[in-house]
């Protein structure tokens, strides 16, 4: 059998970004390979949600609710 791949990818947290990254995670999951998707608090639920491992970061520099205060500036 083929070695699969663990594939990390950081994902800009916009919806028009993370749809389409989560649907290419779970056609390489299909394959075989393990994906996980860096990204802050945000979008965590987004990822989880679309069966995609989800690592957080910058946790104290952008904690739950960024972006929406990034959008509203």
């Amino acid at each position: 059998m083929k070695d699969m791949a663990r594939i990390g990818a950081f994902c800009f947290p916009g919806t028009g970004h993370i749809n389409p990254f989560t649907a290419l995670a779970r056609s390489l999951q299909q394959r075989g390979h393990t994906v996980v998707i860096f990204g802050i608090a945000d979008i965590e639920a987004s990822v989880r949600a679309a069966g995609v491992e989800f690592c957080l970061i910058g946790k104290s520099d952008y904690p739950l609710g960024t972006l929406k205060n990034w959008t509203n500036a």
